[in-house]
């Protein structure tokens, strides 16, 4: 089930509408429920649980869902282990979500967006943000030989976080929960340097012509 979300601007303090992201809602035969969600930056990277006020810690840091004060919305939530202190994560061979023991006000909770608490009475489908969002081309018979990158994340379990941001690579360690920037640099306009750096860090192989974009611009 396609769920239609609102993505919270940290910095204004209130929901982008129309809502212009997707993620899953997902029910396994056993009837199992999950969040899943591919495309928002460097959230949870493995399927959250579909519980509500469960702390859960899915590879690379600490999330919930909520319900909004209001009751109409459910509200994801993703957290950082506060300064100073520390817990015992569970480890496993394979990335997988754990839900943890622990009190919320040991987390600092930052918002990363709502849907509406009835989203499973909706139909929603993929057309239905063609044009909600003005920068993004809706193009699916088209073949693109020039490709674009505004923003590119990648995460290795045991080692840490790569992403390019705008013109910039980054390198991120995450211990715990928390993200610390290990290294960053601004990427040179070789295009054949950008295509090394695609292929070692994030396993990309691309053969059309590259632009980065600083998408703050």
């Amino acid at each position: 089930k396609i769920i239609s979300c609102s993505v919270y601007n940290e910095g204004k303090h209130f929901y982008i509408e129309p809502p212009s992201h997707a993620a899953l809602f997902v029910r396994l035969d056993n009837g199992k429920t999950f969040l899943c969600d591919v495309g928002f930056s460097n959230d949870f990277l493995t399927p959250l649980f579909f519980e509500l006020d469960s702390i859960q810690y899915a590879t690379n840091g600490f999330f919930r869902l909520t319900k909004t004060d209001d009751q109409l919305y459910y509200k994801l939530e993703r957290g950082y282990l506060n300064t100073d202190d520390s817990i015992s994560l569970p480890t496993s061979s394979t990335p997988r979500t754990h839900i943890i023991d622990i009190d919320s006000g040991r987390i600092k909770w930052t918002i990363s967006y709502r849907f509406p608490i009835d989203f499973l009475e909706s139909s929603t489908e993929i057309d239905d943000f063609q044009n909600v969002v003005s920068n993004i081309l809706y193009s699916p018979n088209v073949f693109l030989n020039h490709l674009t990158i505004c923003r590119l994340h990648t995460y290795k379990p045991n080692v840490g976080a790569y992403s390019i941001i705008g013109k910039k690579y980054y390198e991120w360690i995450i211990e715990n929960g928390k993200e610390t920037r290990h290294k960053y640099y601004s990427i040179s306009d070789n295009e054949n340097e950008l295509k090394t750096l695609l292929k070692e860090k994030f396993d990309l192989t691309i053969e059309r012509k590259i632009e980065l974009v600083d998408n703050r611009q």
